[in-house]
Order: C-alpha cells, then structure tokens, then sequence
C-alpha cells in the first residue's frame, strides 16, 4: 500500500488496490512503514516553486513532480535541488542531464489533445485536405503572438527574401482583440471553430476555448487543424514553444517542447522545417518520426546557437521556394504516410499518465 497526498488534485492517476490517497497533509507520517508520496502537477511557470519541494522532500518517501507544460521549472528544480527524492515525469525534453534527480520525459500530452480532436466525427474535417497537391504559396508562417526572437527572425527573413511572395504569413499582435484580428487579416477563423458564448469574445489567444461545427467537442483554438490556410500553402514554418521565462539563467539548449504547433503539420501530412530551440527534430525522430534530411539540409538541428540554427533552417526555405512542389511532394510521400499513421496510432495521452502512475508505485 502506498499513501498518495495530492498538491495540487490530481484526478488523472489511474489508482490501483496498491494506493490510498490520503486528503490531508496531517496524514503523512514521517518515516512511516507505508511508503508516502507526495505528487504536484506543473501547469505553467508558477504552481510551485523549487523552495516548496525542498520542504516537502523531507517529509515525503517521494516527491513527484508532473509538468504538462513548458519545463522551465524542471531545468531550474535540476540547477537548485537535484536530489534522489525526487522524480519528474514531463512532456518536454530535458537535455541538462541530473546526476541524482530522476526524469522521465518527451511524453507528449500536447499531441494527445489534437488526437483526439480528429477522431471519430471530426476526422472528416482532415478529409477536406489537399496534401499531395501543388499550392499558390510555397510555406505557411503562423507566427502567433509577436515578440518572441525567432518569429521576430522568421517574419524578418520572409520580408527580405526574394520569396516573399510564396509565403502566406499571419501573426498575433498584442493587444488585438479577435475582430480586430479578422478585420486586419491577421488572423484567419478556422471554418469549422465555433465561438463557445460563455467565453470573452475579445479574448483573442491561443488557449480560447472553441468548439467544433456538429459536434459537442470543445477544444483550445491552437489545437485546430487550419484546412483552409494548409490548401492555400505546401509547406509549413513551425515556430515551436521557445521561450525564456522570468530571469532565470536558462538556455534555449536546456529544454525543448514539442506541441500542438507540430502536431498539426504531422497530422495534415506535410512537410515542415523548425524554427525553435536544438535538437527538437533529433526528439521527433526519438519519438520514431521521420523527418526531411532526404530532401533538404537538417543538420540545422544540432546547431546550439540560435541565430546559426535559425539562419541555417531558413536556407532550407528558400532552397525549397526553388524546387518544384511536384518533385518535393513525390520524394517525401512515404514519410508524410508514416508520420500520420505513427501520430494517430500512439496511445500518447496513456503514455503519459502510465508514466506517473509507474512513477508512484516505482519503489
């Protein structure tokens, strides 16, 4: 039997005869014959900090630590407090290793959410998808909100390339409310979204809360699968989650996360070329993905530095606004089919949860 305290709720565990969830902190014993532990869930930057785990370590067998979103806490828990009590399970990938600290990583809970949105009725959204097709404009540039260096680096180049005519870019201004956005063509309403009336409708970012046309599924708009723009372009720019978070001295090299950003290329089947932190192309092909090395220059990826990498990965869009789409599409067509079968028959969101229910029980 082992005694699980919650900090915060975490209803997704799956429980088995062996756990009791214990609801108060009182009912922890100290060094007690029944293994205590203590699991905490990451939901951003700031659910718990590094100085509430040191505390807690001393009280608990095991501290359990589950980040579902960007690992910045994990890199800075690893450069504070990396000690043998503590076990992480996250969906980013760790590339600063702990010498103590346990980690389980590249779980991939963002994939899981764009999964499940094309299953079942809504899987015939995909069907209105063109992939194999030759388009007006070579890439697509969905640069989200303004501000972060490499979409900044990404919306630069397009606008001093030659190309800049092959490219269908749209970005998210500060500030901007949604109409706004639509107003001034920079944002595009996916056809099958529907605005849900209890959410603000000036509210324009990308964790609104939508739902999908004939269907009473609800999802964040990120997550949606734009057809109408994927018609429109033959490739994709990803400009993955790539951020640095308050004054922490961390690096982009530290951590890497895959999300919905990627997820829906895979999915449509297309071709794309990465624009965020290294080595996020040597995680998918970790992951049993298969990328574009037969066809363009990847090497970009294991490149540290940022505006090398950047510069790099661009090279490889222009080279491919030079090529005819026909002959690029029939090369990677194999590919394309297996990443879609791969992303759609991978159980990803009971990977993740097996992954902290082994955590628990892992003694």
């Amino acid at each position: 039997m082992i005694k699980l305290w919650h900090f915060p709720e975490f209803n997704t565990v799956r429980y088995n005869d062996q756990m009791v969830v214990v609801g108060n902190l009182q009912d922890i014993i100290p060094n007690d014959t029944v293994p205590n532990v203590m699991i905490a869930t990451f939901q951003g930057t700031d659910d718990i900090s590094v100085e509430q785990i040191i505390e807690y370590q001393k009280i608990f067998d095991r501290v359990i630590l589950v980040c579902c979103d960007v690992p910045i806490c994990v890199v800075e828990l690893i450069q504070q407090f990396d000690h043998p009590k503590i076990y992480v399970v996250t969906v980013g990938k760790i590339n600063c290793i702990p010498e103590h600290l346990k980690i389980v990583d590249g779980l991939q809970i963002s994939f899981a959410e764009v999964q499940r949105l094309y299953r079942g009725p809504t899987s015939k959204i995909l069907e209105g998808l063109n992939p194999m097709k030759s388009k007006n404009f070579y890439f697509d540039a969905l640069l989200g909100m303004q501000g972060r260096p490499h979409r900044q680096f990404i919306l630069q180049q397009i606008e001093s390339s030659e190309f800049a005519d092959k490219f269908y870019v749209r970005e998210q201004i500060m500030g901007q409310s949604l109409e706004d956005a639509i107003a001034t063509n920079h944002w595009e309403w996916p056809q099958h979204a529907v605005i849900i009336p209890e959410t603000n409708v000036s509210d324009f970012g990308s964790n609104r809360t939508v739902g999908f046309a004939d269907t009473n599924m609800t999802t964040n708009i990120s997550c949606i699968v734009p057809v109408e723009i994927y018609n429109k372009t033959c490739y994709s720019i990803i400009a993955e989650t790539c951020n640095k978070f308050r004054d922490m001295p961390l690096e982009w090299s530290d951590w890497g996360l895959l999300t919905e950003k990627t997820a829906k290329p895979i999915i449509a089947k297309r071709l794309f070329i990465m624009f965020g932190g290294y080595g996020y192309l040597a995680h998918l092909h970790q992951l049993g993905f298969q990328t574009f090395h037969s066809v363009i220059d990847e090497s970009y990826d294991s490149i540290k530095d940022n505006q090398q990498r950047w510069s790099l990965a661009f090279a490889q869009v222009k080279y491919l606004c030079q090529r005819p789409q026909e002959e690029i599409l029939e090369k990677i067509a194999p590919i394309l089919e297996h990443n879609y079968n791969l992303f759609m028959s991978r159980d990803w969101e009971n990977e993740f949860y097996q992954a902290v229910t082994t955590a628990i029980t892992e003694f």
